[in-house]
């Protein structure tokens, strides 16, 4: 009784604490992308010793040649490249206008739905790109050295190349920066998708419920690091899955587990070391 609790209430607990403290502290003063940063680093510990409780597979809690050094490393430096990504609009859009929202804004909303708002606006050309990253073949080569974990946990979250993590994070926030939410609800979306992206591939046997469905978490993601071609292709949402039921894209199996093989589907694997990551876009084969 006590896991079945455990896995309902971790993800709501999990994102929710991170939002709150994050909205906490920025109410103290504190610059934002300092906070994100920071949220990022505690929750790796929390993560860590949650995947060690409560795995989804035990086996992927084992490292996989190499795989712990270079997901670190993709970290530590890659990931980088994903915060000025993510950063860059909302900084200069606030710089522009000030904390306050612009006109256009629905600022009179309650901040839940202007929360809201901002994760479903961001899903539009977020979806629309990591679609276009599986089906267009050059950003494919850039797009697969995050495909190429063999395992799904939380820290390969970061495994990404820099010219790809860029311009993935660019457009992630690219409308909702030119329509101006205010600094707050900004905030908010920001610090509960970091913590929605440690989770959606946390080694964590945790579950949505009906919510499966439609947030991308990693009931439906683990589908999408299948080496199996047609189930990978599918669930591209980043936080939402609303534009994958859309358009025909969601797929979450109901009569058979989650698969626990990962990896490229029909490609020799990627080395796991940090630099052939980095040079494997502009090499063929």
């Amino acid at each position: 009784m006590l896991r079945s609790w455990s896995r309902g209430l971790l993800y709501p607990a999990i994102t929710g604490g991170a939002t709150l403290a994050v909205a906490w502290l920025a109410g103290l003063g504190a610059p934002a992308p300092l906070l994100l940063l920071l949220e990022a680093l505690a929750l790796a510990p929390l993560l860590l010793l949650l995947e060690r409780l409560l795995p989804f597979d035990p086996s992927w809690l084992r490292d996989q040649g190499g795989d712990t050094r270079v997901d670190a490393l993709h970290f530590l430096l890659s990931a980088r490249f994903f915060d000025l990504g993510s950063a860059l609009p909302w900084a200069l859009a606030l710089a522009l206008r000030g904390p306050s929202a612009s006109a256009a804004w629905p600022s009179a909303w309650p901040l839940p739905l202007q929360v809201a708002l901002i994760l479903l606006c961001s899903e539009l050309l977020a979806y629309a790109f990591h679609r276009l990253q599986h089906e267009n073949p050059f950003l494919w080569r850039f797009h697969r050295v995050h495909h190429s974990a063999p395992r799904v946990y939380f820290l390969n979250v970061a495994r990404s190349h820099p010219l790809d993590a860029l311009p993935s994070g660019l457009l992630t926030s690219l409308l909702v920066a030119l329509w101006g939410p205010g600094e707050q609800a900004a905030l908010l979306a920001g610090a509960f998708s970091v913590a929605h992206a440690f989770l959606q591939h946390a080694n964590i046997d945790l579950r949505l419920g009906p919510l499966r469905r439609w947030i991308s978490g990693p009931e439906a993601h683990r589908w999408h690091h299948s080496t199996a071609l047609p189930e990978a292709s599918a669930n591209y949402g980043q936080v939402l899955l609303v534009f994958d039921r859309l358009l025909g894209t969601c797929s979450i199996p109901g009569d058979r587990a989650a698969p626990t093989r990962v990896g490229l589907a029909g490609e020799a694997p990627l080395p796991e070391r940090f630099l052939e990551h980095l040079r494997s876009p502009w090499r063929r084969g």
